[in-house]
């Protein structure tokens, strides 16, 4: 058995209902499915009424808020700006809550891997966001997508090593690693060291499932690797709709299904 706690991001009732509205009942579903925890879209407790709702739904679930998610086109010189000055306040934000881990997804541009003169822009502006929030004792996780993978992972070496470990980890997306050809259990190996949060999803020929126990990915493999090298922090359920295939299963039954198959295959 891994050494692992396990939760669910909100990320698919986002894109099916408005998730401040909801966010009592997304977090009841979750804690119904077996979760002890969930992660959220940071900007999304930026104004007071979605900050309420976050301390609500947590009050009334018991759920654990493992981290939240932040984005921002980095790599855009007119968008910079904006982007770190928003996961900056997001950070300020997970104290309250217990929690130190603030996920960061620069926004791909389209579905090409970054230019070196976007990536001159991009990574020192990750570099500043990890230096203001590491005050505050907070941890960055760098979010992968497809095209940050593009050109033997061109994009993840120069963010990784233009930061600090101490500041800057990886939440590995192993389903994004399939999307775009790259072996999740290569991956896990090769940036063992900085892999800090673990997102699971899965996927048939590049459409992402209904649920996570069907698909294509190899999950007992991945568990084994988690375990060879010495990963300690949350596997996290990230289901999404990609508009491709119907969703058959209710919120409840997929994040239900997708617990038992996480514990089916990482024993826990």
């Amino acid at each position: 058995m891994g050494p692992w706690h396990v939760g669910c991001s909100t990320w698919i009732w986002h894109q099916q209902m408005d998730p401040v509205e909801n966010l009592s009942q997304i977090c009841a579903d979750i804690k119904a499915a077996g979760f002890d925890g969930f992660e959220l879209f940071g900007p999304l407790i930026l104004e007071p009424k979605g900050l309420n709702a976050l301390r609500r739904a947590i009050k009334e679930t018991g759920l654990k808020l493992v981290a939240l998610y932040a984005h921002g086109e980095f790599h855009k010189p007119d968008k910079r700006d904006k982007g770190i000055a928003e996961a900056v306040e997001v950070a300020k934000h997970l104290a309250e809550f217990g929690t130190d881990l603030l996920l960061l997804g620069p926004i791909p541009e389209g579905k090409r891997g970054k230019t070196t003169e976007e990536l001159q822009i991009e990574v020192p502006a990750i570099a500043e966001i990890a230096n203001k929030v590491a005050p505050l004792g907070v941890k960055i996780a760098i979010h992968n997508h497809t095209p940050e993978l593009e050109n033997d992972c061109a994009e993840l070496v120069q963010i990784l090593a233009a930061t600090r470990p101490e500041q800057v980890g990886l939440n590995a997306d192993t389903e994004w690693c399939a999307h775009a050809g790259v072996d999740p259990v290569g991956f896990l190996r090769r940036f063992a060291p900085r892999v800090q949060h673990v997102h699971l999803r899965n996927s048939i020929k590049n459409v992402w499932s209904d649920c996570l126990d069907t698909g294509e990915l190899d999950h007992t493999a991945i568990c084994q690797t988690l375990k060879e090298i010495n990963f300690k922090g949350w596997l996290m359920l990230e289901d999404s709709w990609d508009g491709q295939r119907e969703l058959k299963l209710s919120q409840v039954e997929r994040a239900t299904r997708g617990r038992a198959a996480i514990r089916k295959w990482f024993g826990v």
